[in-house]
């Protein structure tokens, strides 16, 4: 689980909470030159797939099936996004990075320093 303040009511996504799948369906890659190693760690009870989008805003399964606990280091670009589905039912997962938490991770909005190597948490809810 992601930290955040105890007082405040944990969201899940679900059906009736489309707002962090719209956010991912908005998101695609753009063109840059700073690269990053983002290094994605699964803390969710499942196992996860992660995508980056494309150009067109497409999912592109980077890899499948990342079990609870384990890492996966990913070198991208500070425009790419990423967005971590639960293998089993697809639904959205958060990432947190520092004081950051979305279900859609870019470097850019993270934050990510240039030339970076970073710890990314793969968490199933977010404090709001």
């Amino acid at each position: 689980m992601c930290p955040g303040p105890p007082e405040l009511p944990v969201l899940y996504l679900n059906s009736e909470n489309e707002e962090g799948e719209q956010q991912a369906r908005r998101s695609k890659s753009s063109r840059a030159q700073i690269k990053f190693t983002a290094r994605f760690k699964n803390e969710t009870a499942g196992n996860i797939d992660l995508i980056w989008k494309d150009y067109e805003g497409k999912e592109v399964v980077v890899r499948q099936d990342i079990k609870p606990g384990d890492p996966h280091g990913e070198c991208t670009y500070l425009t790419h996004p990423f967005i971590a589905r639960d293998s089993a039912t697809g639904k959205l997962r958060f990432f947190n990075y520092q004081s950051t938490t979305s279900v859609v991770f870019e470097g850019l909005n993270f934050g990510v320093p240039h030339e970076a190597d970073v710890n990314v948490t793969i968490c199933e809810e977010i404090s709001m």
